[in-house]
């Protein structure tokens, strides 16, 4: 079946780069299972809750791509064996039977060039279709160099220190941090402990770039993936309770009745959440 998918979606991409001229930019829109929707189904979906919607481009094509927020699954015994002992061979750490694995995922780290021309990017003036004489607004400037970035690395590692520290104290759990690129960066990480992918665990669980980005695997091979902000406490619910059945009918009762609201573990927080400090 996934092969079936990845060819259907590579089939896809070169219909469209036939279909259009190279100097237009043709825009496909797919939904969660790859089938490919219009604008407006795909705008729709895009409100709800369990869904994310990110854009990928090429110089001919435009793909808008939804994508699940959280995933439950299982490995079986073997595929878990071969998990943890490729975790266990990367991280070279021995992680004990009984232990759940907490695996905060990055699919590049960025130098300060990288981020800067995020930076720009997010700061330009932000077009409108306010009736006024004006047709952009301007955003908030915010002061972003050489220094700052650096100091924003060192903030970063103060307080994921403290999160590992404190998630491993409380749980039984071991916290592993997981790049899959990087750009020359990891020295601005003075003193945190970043572990290579050597492309099993992207294969595995993160295959498509900027989708999840946290992986709880417990030692009977169930695991969740998280690509959407989750609270620290929701987290502690799945590292203390054994049994995810309820967290389970959570997530397929938010798709299939509480679409834009959520329920259980998955009901909407704030939607500031994300700029609040927050472990995962």
């Amino acid at each position: 079946m996934k092969l079936i998918k990845l060819l259907f979606a590579s089939l896809l991409f070169f219909k469209c780069l036939l279909a259009f001229p190279q100097d237009n930019i043709a825009k496909v829109y797919l939904d969660e299972n790859l089938t490919e929707i219009d604008s407006s189904t795909y705008s729709r979906k895009c409100r709800r809750l369990l869904f994310k919607c990110l854009e990928y481009r090429t110089d001919s094509l435009v793909v808008n791509k939804i994508l699940e927020k959280y995933r439950f699954g299982k490995l079986n015994p073997i595929e878990y064996k071969q998990v943890k002992g490729v975790i266990s061979r990367i991280s070279k750490l021995k992680i004990e039977s009984d232990k759940i694995i907490v695996i905060k995922y990055y699919d590049s780290l960025l130098n300060f060039s990288s981020v800067n021309r995020r930076h720009i990017e997010h700061t330009k003036p932000k077009k409108t279709t306010s009736p006024d004489s004006s047709n952009s607004t301007k955003r908030t400037p915010h002061p972003f160099n050489v220094d700052i970035f650096n100091k924003n690395r060192r903030k970063w590692v103060k307080k994921n220190k403290k999160c590992i520290e404190r998630n491993e104290n409380k749980y039984n759990v071991e916290i592993i941090y997981i790049y899959k690129a990087e750009q020359n960066v990891i020295s601005k990480y003075e003193g945190f402990n970043w572990v290579e992918d050597n492309g099993v665990l992207k294969n595995q669980f993160f295959k498509i770039m900027f989708n999840f980005h946290l992986l709880i695997i417990k030692p009977n091979g169930e695991y969740f993936l998280s690509g959407g902000h989750i609270t620290d406490k929701k987290v502690g619910k799945l590292l203390k309770n054994a049994d995810w059945t309820e967290f389970k009918s959570d997530l397929k009762s938010s798709h299939s009745k509480h679409i834009f609201k959520g329920v259980g573990l998955f009901k909407r927080v704030d939607p500031y959440y994300h700029n609040t400090k927050h472990c995962f």
